[in-house]
């Protein structure tokens, strides 16, 4: 069963409606977690310096993709254009 790692620079407890939105979406094209796709979740917990080391542990786990939501870092960018 193929893996979908989920990456966010928050703690899950502040995020269940983006998980619950991101599951939705994936259901749209016929992935649903636990039946034909797995989904594991790395969570930051605002500790961006975390960020790359638990990306990694992604990697390492072999997901086929990697959805991340790293909201500080977009922010930034977002301000310094």
């Amino acid at each position: 069963m193929p893996v979908t790692g989920f990456l966010h620079s928050a703690s899950a407890g502040s995020n269940a409606l983006n998980v619950a939105a991101f599951q939705r979406g994936l259901s749209e094209t016929s992935f649903i977690d636990g039946q034909n796709t797995r989904i594991q979740y790395r969570w930051a917990e605002n500790q961006y310096d975390r960020l790359p080391e638990l990306a990694t542990e992604l990697v390492r786990r072999q997901v086929v993709v990697i959805a991340a939501a790293v909201l500080e870092v977009a922010k930034s960018h977002t301000r310094d254009s």
